[in-house]
């Protein structure tokens, strides 16, 4: 990104935009069906005695999509010069952390935690975003749409997943439910030939 800020603002907004895009095809659907199969796994895995923490886990997962599409946002103010800004918005989010930590934790005990990360997750992105079309001129309806497409294709693996849980095991529905998942996306236009011919040749280039 750093190369294509001194020389190419446009291939700068699309490398942007492409990050974007697949860390959200990537996050959403991992998060939407740890939320799902969150219950079964811990009675499977860990039994019983850790019901309570289905709860923290299911607000971790949304923290979790922030956690991946906040590392775009970061490494491109990191790439454009905007480094002690990215430290600033880093200290200010380890702030709201600390505050959320000391009020909610003695009340509402892991769950308070929890709720900790997912509203510093939250902020440090925002602040993030602040920046970024200061930066570059980027599409928000190109990633707007494309939530959109993704988030609907999450919900519907989700819903299907949460109805097969019924007849079928757990561990048989994570194939089944990623499946089901990319075909929606596809017939959605969440994703593209393009799409998997740059993910395919990212992949290889790297070799």
């Amino acid at each position: 990104m750093s190369a294509y800020f001194v020389s190419n603002k446009e291939k700068l907004a699309e490398a942007f935009e492409k990050a974007m895009h697949y860390l959200m095809i990537i996050s959403l659907p991992m998060a939407a069906g740890i939320i799902v199969l969150s219950e079964q796994v811990i009675l499977q895995v860990y039994t019983a005695e850790y019901l309570n923490s289905i709860l923290p886990l299911r607000i971790l997962m949304v923290s979790l999509f922030f956690l991946f599409i906040n590392f775009p946002v970061g490494y491109l103010l990191n790439a454009c010069n905007k480094q002690l800004t990215n430290t600033i918005n880093l200290g200010v989010t380890v702030l709201v952390s600390v505050v959320l930590n000391i009020l909610l934790i003695p009340r509402f005990s892991y769950v308070g935690a929890a709720y900790a990360s997912l509203i510093s997750t939250v902020v440090y992105f925002f602040l993030g975003m602040y920046w970024v079309p200061k930066i570059v001129k980027y599409s928000r309806w190109y990633l707007i749409k494309n939530f959109l497409r993704i988030l609907a294709a999450s919900l519907i693996m989700a819903g299907t997943v949460d109805y097969l849980l019924g007849f079928v095991q757990w561990y048989w529905l994570v194939p089944v439910g990623a499946a089901a998942y990319f075909v929606v996306l596809w017939i959605l236009k969440g994703v593209n030939r393009q799409d998997v011919v740059d993910v395919w040749r990212s992949v290889t280039s790297s070799k």
